[in-house]
């Protein structure tokens, strides 16, 4: 007889384990990315850039003021010293798993894939597929 205690879905697994949901890591991602030439930003640049409206980022922006990862001051979004760490995590990670789907010899919808598989990787294991890329990298891998 299987004992149902131990058995948990993948997403039961991933809220009990993460901190940000997939979406809270995107917008993340997304403001590290567009804040690093230091310029100011606000949440209709945000929009405009991730393509959605201007009320559902104010509503993430909202979600992200409560779990102290940004702060927002004059209609200008900046990231706490938190937010700033792991928005710099989540954008190695993101950087790590397209290179790693390029090396592999992933062209077709890799922007896609890399989006899914991103959101699973821990930082081990982002810390091994470095080092596989590294390898893969110096090897004549086809």
């Amino acid at each position: 007889m299987e004992n149902n205690a131990f058995k948990k879905t993948f997403r039961e697994h991933v809220k009990e384990t993460s901190y940000l949901s997939y979406n809270e890591e995107d917008y993340l991602e997304a403001i590290f990315n567009l804040i690093q030439d230091n310029r100011p930003l606000t949440n209709k640049e945000l929009a405009d850039y991730l393509n959605i409206s201007r009320p559902s980022v104010t509503h993430m922006i909202n979600r992200l003021q409560k779990k102290e990862i940004l702060i927002k001051n004059d209609n200008i979004i900046y990231l706490s010293e938190t937010g700033f760490k792991i928005g710099a995590f989540l954008a190695e990670r993101h950087k790590e798993t397209e290179k790693f789907l390029s090396l592999i010899g992933i062209q077709d919808k890799k922007l896609e894939k890399a989006e899914k598989l991103e959101h699973v990787l821990d930082k081990e294991l982002l810390e091994r597929i470095k080092k596989l890329n590294a390898f893969l990298e110096t090897s004549a891998y086809e």
